[in-house]
């Protein structure tokens, strides 16, 4: 959901490369009816997604990956420590004074769904702010070398 509703917020207009992955998801499995649901309030065609696990390929080509849960980004820097600086909770970008998990509403219906899609919103506003700064910082740096 995350991926689709990023794609949407950025219209198409953005330079921004989008991949979700999940460190245990299964390969190729479609988005489920309440993701492409809310996905298509926002024009957002996902039928032809498939599910992917998180893999060192795809850890080297981000500059930012976004984990939903503690547990997540956990994993992966156990793994992979010398991402830390690069790995972020998703809830971090909520606007909280403490960072947050975001559930994961599989198998609990719509209104799960919908909750997460609040979440999720919120966070990508920030998070695109947070890219676009920090961008904008390493080209500055880069100009000063």
């Amino acid at each position: 959901m995350a991926e689709g509703l990023l794609r949407a917020r950025m219209d198409g207009s953005s330079k921004i490369m989008v991949k979700s992955a999940g460190v245990a998801a299964s390969n190729g499995s479609p988005a489920n009816i309440e993701t492409r649901n809310i996905l298509l309030n926002y024009s957002v065609d996902f039928s032809s997604f498939r599910s992917q696990q998180l893999t060192k390929d795809l850890l080297e080509e981000a500059d930012y990956v976004f984990c939903m849960s503690r547990m997540h980004r956990e994993a992966i820097l156990s793994q992979r420590p010398e991402f830390r600086e690069r790995v972020l909770l998703l809830g971090e970008f909520l606007g909280q004074k403490e960072p947050q998990d975001v559930f994961d509403p599989f198998g609990l219906g719509a209104d799960a769904y919908k909750k997460v899609e609040t979440q999720v919103l919120i966070a990508l506003d920030n998070i695109l702010s947070f890219i676009e700064e920090n961008s904008s910082l390493q080209n500055d740096l880069n100009a000063d070398s």
